[in-house]
């Protein structure tokens, strides 16, 4: 499950950090983060902000519309996250080949 959440997280970052409001009112994000509150998400996001992670670019619209973008350095940890998320693939991957526990058992 840990694998496939990184997964989900990794598709997301690459493609971008968006956080603009969806037809069903719900930020894209969220979908893969399920259980963050808006203002723990919103928190978050301001804070990648204040750190030049992402940018942040409001539209005057009604309702109003926030969207997030990873910045040049934001982009930067994309190839870290690929990584981890290979690894978990492939951890998922022995897992699901070995579920009877034989390997990593302990003795």
């Amino acid at each position: 499950m840990v694998a496939q959440r990184m997964a989900g997280a990794t598709s997301a970052a690459n493609s971008s950090m968006a956080a603009a409001t969806c037809e069903k009112g719900r930020p894209p994000i969220r979908r893969f983060i399920p259980e963050i509150t808006q203002k723990m998400l919103t928190a978050h996001l301001r804070e990648l902000e204040e750190h030049g992670v992402v940018s942040r670019e409001i539209y005057p619209e009604v309702p109003p519309r926030v969207e997030y973008s990873l910045t040049e350095y934001g982009q930067s940890i994309i190839p870290i996250l690929q990584s981890l998320q290979d690894w978990g693939m492939n951890h998922l991957s022995r897992l699901q080949q070995n579920h009877d526990g034989s390997i990593g058992t302990r003795t």
